[in-house]
């Protein structure tokens, strides 16, 4: 599932490795935090995504990876100073307790794309 805007402009990725235990209750605190009032201004794309398998890491295996696109580090740093002080942000951390825990994450930024005259917007789903 995703939200936000699909752009090839997007170079600077967040993936965070996730164990789920009610992937309902995940999709549904993404979905209050991303059409709330607070997250109009999202400038890029995120999606949560269910791995088939693999992803074992010390203590814990990851179910799920969100991934988080920007185009750069600054709206990425502007964006998470500005979100994570709103009671939305309060509120979607609430509802993931109990229902998803971290397991990994890292900081993705793309240098050059050979794409083959595709664009991530001809995929949007």
């Amino acid at each position: 599932m995703g939200w936000g805007t699909v752009s090839n402009k997007d170079t600077v990725w967040e993936a965070i490795r996730v164990n789920v235990s009610d992937p309902g209750a995940v999709v549904t605190a993404f979905n209050a935090l991303m059409t709330s009032k607070s997250a109009e201004a999202f400038p890029g794309e995120v999606w949560l995504s269910a791995i088939s398998y693999g992803n074992a890491a010390d203590g814990d295996v990851a179910t799920h990876v969100i991934t988080v696109g920007y185009e750069s580090m600054a709206e990425m740093e502007a964006w998470n100073d500005q979100i994570r002080k709103t009671q939305a942000w309060a509120d979607f951390g609430l509802a993931l307790q109990g229902n998803m825990r971290t397991v990994n994450r890292e900081l993705i930024q793309f240098l050059s794309v050979f794409d083959h005259q595709m664009s991530l917007e001809n995929f949007k789903q």
